[in-house]
């Protein structure tokens, strides 16, 4: 699968900022998924839903519009407790309360229609579940962005989200020598690069956690940062490793298989070369006999 340079495919992005950025918020929403049925929507090539896996979901469903991506996924991240969809985020087709979270990340500012989007998501949601979204931020994410559609400030982000879960906290996330979602009143915790002061005011990307039921006030101050070393030191980017290894190593079994079937296509094409020219020996022979009599 080629990279664009907009879906992550970590194969390829490993070393880059784009992989910390995108890591970062699926390490960020693993303290929600514990025992979670959960929904990722526009999961790309599908790395999120073993980062969430790991951290404890029961069941992960990806689903992303594009059907490279999802065979991607499946050949590559699936597993037991994984699954990938092909299937349109403005067009959620899941039964009623059928997910504890859903987590969509990047992808509001691609959608034609983001109200339908989240009145999708409400819909699919249980009561008490959680929506977790990130999106770049208008006026501060660099601009011209190809892919996107409608781009929000943080105040219509608020309004929009508001429409539909009423509770929301509200994020920000930003890449210095680190990564760090935050908040504008709590310490960011024990960040070993930046500071808080100092990572504070760019607010590259905008993030919420959503409910239609009150959130507990611990939701407040739930924050994350990480080093690029930290993240490279987890346990989740060895299962992503060893997950590319398997992929790797299907791929590389199924180059084995094709040169197999090919060497029978080969040899069955010599064997019937064989049996016309056995035919044809037949046949001279018949008539030979035949001149005899």
């Amino acid at each position: 699968m080629d990279f664009t340079g907009e879906r992550l495919i970590p194969e390829h992005n490993q070393e880059s900022l784009i992989y910390g950025e995108h890591m970062s918020r699926y390490v960020f929403a693993e303290q929600f998924v514990s025992g979670k049925k959960v929904l990722d929507v526009a999961c790309g090539s599908g790395y999120g839903a073993v980062v969430l896996k790991k951290a404890g979901a029961k069941e992960v469903v990806g689903v992303d519009i594009d059907e490279e991506s999802v065979a991607y996924a499946s050949k590559v991240y699936g597993g037991e407790g994984i699954r990938y969809l092909v299937g349109n985020a403005e067009n959620l087709g899941f039964e009623e309360n059928s997910f504890d979270l859903v987590i969509s990340f990047e992808t509001i500012e691609h959608l034609q229609d983001y109200r339908r989007f989240l009145a999708g998501v409400k819909k699919v949601l249980k009561e008490d579940g959680l929506f977790v979204v990130s999106t770049p931020n208008k006026g501060v994410y660099p601009g011209g962005n190809p892919y996107h559609t409608k781009e929000f400030a943080e105040e219509e982000l608020i309004d929009a989200l508001k429409e539909y879960f009423p509770h929301c906290v509200f994020k920000y996330q930003d890449n210095f020598v680190s990564n760090a979602i935050y908040d504008e009143t709590e310490s960011v915790g024990q960040a070993k690069v930046v500071t808080a002061d100092e990572i504070r005011g760019k607010k590259m990307y905008l993030m919420a956690i959503c409910s239609t039921k009150p959130l507990d006030k611990n939701f407040e101050n739930v924050n994350f940062v990480a080093s690029s070393d930290e993240m490279m030191a987890s346990g989740w980017a060895n299962a992503l490793e060893e997950r590319l290894q398997w992929g790797k190593g299907l791929e590389r079994e199924l180059e084995e298989r094709t040169k197999w079937a090919q060497s029978l296509e080969k040899d069955v094409e010599e064997r019937t070369k064989w049996a016309q020219s056995l035919e044809k020996d037949v046949e001279e022979r018949t008539k030979w006999a035949q001149s005899l009599e």
